[in-house]
């Protein structure tokens, strides 16, 4: 098996750490991601500074942006060389301060139009399934609601909404 690099908190309140992990292949309906672009949140320094949620050493991070390099045998919707960005949380292979992701196909969107990866790996907290909830960045809003067509159109979901 491969490894890459990932950030990690690695010790409370101790300085991130650069750790080596697996590169996970993907199976049925996930997607590797070659990781471009992702942003800090207020999640992973509650995390390193107090524990939330942690255990050492954990990969930071949830909004992934970049290109998928593999697909599993029931992927439908992307295929290799795909522009995404995502909202991936739920596990290490998922944490989006590494080198590749490794999540489920749903847990990502298509760039579109004029969005760039650099704002939608800083508004990925917003997007979650294709839906579009509130951003808080009125950046990121304003990119969002530019590809909100897209986003339902390629999603199949009807209520994504954004406000800057």
């Amino acid at each position: 098996m491969s490894i890459h690099s990932a950030v990690a908190t690695v010790g409370l309140k101790a300085p991130l750490g650069l750790i080596q992990v697996p590169t996970v292949k993907p199976t049925g309906e996930q997607v590797r991601v070659k990781v471009e672009w992702t942003a800090s949140t207020p999640l992973d320094l509650h995390q390193n500074d107090g524990g939330l949620l942690v255990k050492h050493p954990q990969i930071l991070g949830d909004g992934t942006a970049g290109t998928v390099v593999e697909v599993g045998s029931d992927v439908k919707r992307l295929k290799v060389g795909d522009k995404v960005f995502g909202f991936t949380w739920r596990s290490q292979a998922e944490k989006a301060h590494q080198e590749y992701c490794t999540a489920e196909e749903w847990l990502f969107a298509k760039v579109c139009g004029p969005l760039i990866q650099q704002g939608g790996s800083t508004g990925n907290d917003d997007v979650v399934a294709g839906r579009l909830h509130p951003a808080r960045s009125s950046n990121a809003a304003k990119q969002f609601c530019h590809c909100l067509p897209h986003i339902d159109q390629g999603s199949g979901h009807r209520d994504a909404m954004a406000k800057a």
